[in-house]
């Protein structure tokens, strides 16, 4: 098994190639039936039209990988009552959205594996 985190430092995110070919040499790294663990930062869409998820996916189908689950890792722990999913909820809740958006507190974790027989996808 190997784990990786993606985007990497030294790559782009939009950066298929380059994904691929991190991909390519993680995957020699597994033996036949290997998993590779990609836990996916980024979930924004890259320039406004693929998602990071997407690219990653793509990149590790072309280097002979199978797509196998996906698992999300809470970052931080949930409240245990959300109070504005409460009936008329009272005092003060506090700002549903930071800087207009939902605050993050999940990243994603992508399995691939190898073919069980060694072979290439």
């Amino acid at each position: 098994m190997v784990t990786v985190r993606l985007p990497r430092s030294d790559a782009h995110s939009a950066d298929l190639h380059g994904t691929t070919q991190a991909m390519h040499t993680w995957r020699a790294l597994l033996r036949p039936g290997g998993f590779l663990l990609a836990a996916i930062t980024d979930v924004s869409p890259v320039g406004g039209t693929v998602s990071h998820r997407t690219t990653v996916i793509t990149a590790a189908r072309a280097a002979g990988l199978y797509f196998r689950q996906e698992f999300l890792v809470l970052r931080t722990p949930l409240p245990e009552h959300e109070p504005r999913a409460m009936p008329n909820p009272t005092g003060s809740l506090g700002p549903a959205l930071v800087d207009g958006r939902h605050e993050v507190i999940h990243l994603r974790l992508a399995a691939f594996s190898t073919a069980p027989g060694g072979t290439h996808v």
